[in-house]
């Protein structure tokens, strides 16, 4: 266990932002063009949120025709936001 990318992953997802995105990907995959709707951002703004988020191993695209789609690559950090949502 590397209590430093454990230390970067949870300051990636401080972000609002960020972390709605994660929120938003617990049980969809999703594209950026769908996410800079749902967000009302343009897109590079989310793509730059994005490559924070894969940067840290949080998430992970998959070529779906000429589209990426994105989901939470760790169970561990859909696990944690998922206890976050919880009253």
């Amino acid at each position: 266990m590397d209590i430093n990318h454990i230390a970067e992953q949870l300051k990636v997802l401080g972000h609002p932002v960020r972390l709605t995105i994660a929120i938003g990907l617990l049980n969809n995959e999703c594209s950026v063009t769908k996410m800079s709707e749902v967000l009302n951002m343009s897109q590079a703004s989310v793509s730059r949120h994005l490559a924070l988020l894969r940067n840290f191993d949080i998430v992970e695209g998959k070529r779906n025709g000429t589209q990426i789609c994105y989901y939470l690559k760790d169970p561990k950090i859909a696990k944690m936001v998922k206890s976050l949502l919880e009253e």
